[in-house]
């Protein structure tokens, strides 16, 4: 029962922090939304911040679930990336194109975060970069691309442009920022 409580908080604050943003969102909100007492609040989390932490880890393993599942599709390393990305493009349509990426949106936030936030936010970046690197990893031993390629600069060269386009893709509230974001990565840097 006390896991299912702070379950019910952690979804209700991630979709409305994911939309909202972070510092639009008030614990009340979150707890009428959960359906929960305020007492609940802070049985499990310190404060705001700390809710904060723990959602980057639920969005995290969200991510690495679903790249870990496109990892083992039978697919070329680089249709896995293609199919992954499609995933990512699909999942931001089905949300008409609000919220964008909770980590890109908390980093844009982070300003008035304490360092901890700030910490955690690089390290999530790092661990999706790593997902993105994995993916280029076995497209090298796959020779669908040079043995010369420096993954780890290309996998952080297309997150950058990964949450450019998925920002850029929630203000003009259209897959075109994506589709050219894919066009270049697939047609051009990965060629």
């Amino acid at each position: 029962m006390k896991t299912e409580t702070k379950e019910k908080i952690i979804q209700a604050a991630f979709g409305l922090i994911h939309k909202k943003g972070f510092n639009s969102t008030g614990i009340q909100e979150i707890l009428k939304t959960a359906g929960v007492p305020k007492g609940s609040f802070y049985f499990y989390f310190q404060n705001k911040d700390d809710l904060g932490l723990h959602l980057i880890d639920y969005f995290l393993a969200s991510f690495i679930s679903m790249a870990d599942e496109t990892l083992k599709t039978d697919k070329s390393p680089i249709e896995q990336l293609r199919l992954f990305f499609d995933r990512l493009l699909h999942n931001c349509e089905e949300a008409g194109f609000q919220g964008g990426c909770l980590i890109g949106n908390l980093a844009q936030e982070s300003g008035g975060l304490d360092d901890k936030f700030r910490v955690k936010l690089n390290e999530a970046f790092n661990v999706i970069q790593g997902k993105i690197k994995e993916f280029l990893e076995n497209a090298v031993l796959n020779n669908e691309l040079p043995e010369t390629t420096n993954v780890d600069e290309t996998a952080g060269f297309i997150l950058s442009g990964l949450e450019g386009a998925i920002l850029q893709m929630k203000v003009a509230k259209s897959t075109g920022p994506f589709r050219v974001f894919n066009h270049f990565v697939f047609d051009k840097v990965l060629k």
